[in-house]
């Protein structure tokens, strides 16, 4: 038995380098691929983890902030969706949990996913 827990995870490629071009201009485009090239915006579609979501079986466990401007939150709920994994949000994060409390809330919630499901 596996399981996994998901934090800060880009679901779609090419919508990620999109956004990172609107915030930075080609900041990862020349490292990943561009988007805006037809053939590069298929190969990031093909290997993008949403693409495969379907075939996760194990237990997972996504954490998310909800003001995360790199990866909004819509993108760790689309994979909630068709995965079924348990999505925990922090209303006060961005890209990263870094408070203090809620850094003891997820790493305590990821131990106890963990705990339950290996039991």
């Amino acid at each position: 038995m596996g399981c996994g827990r998901g934090h800060r995870r880009h679901r779609r490629l090419a919508r990620l380098l999109q956004e990172h071009q609107r915030l930075a201009p080609r900041s990862e485009g020349g490292q990943y691929g561009d988007p805006d090239i037809p053939t590069e915006a298929e190969f990031l579609a093909e290997f993008s983890p949403l693409r495969r979501a379907h075939a996760i079986k194990a237990p997972l466990l996504v954490l998310h902030g909800r003001n995360d401007v790199r990866v909004p939150v819509g993108e760790a709920e689309q994979i909630v969706r068709a995965t079924g994994a348990e999505l925990l949000i922090f209303d006060d994060e961005g890209h990263g949990i870094v408070r203090h409390g809620n850094r003891v809330r997820a790493y305590g919630r990821a131990v106890n996913f963990l705990r339950e499901k290996f039991a």
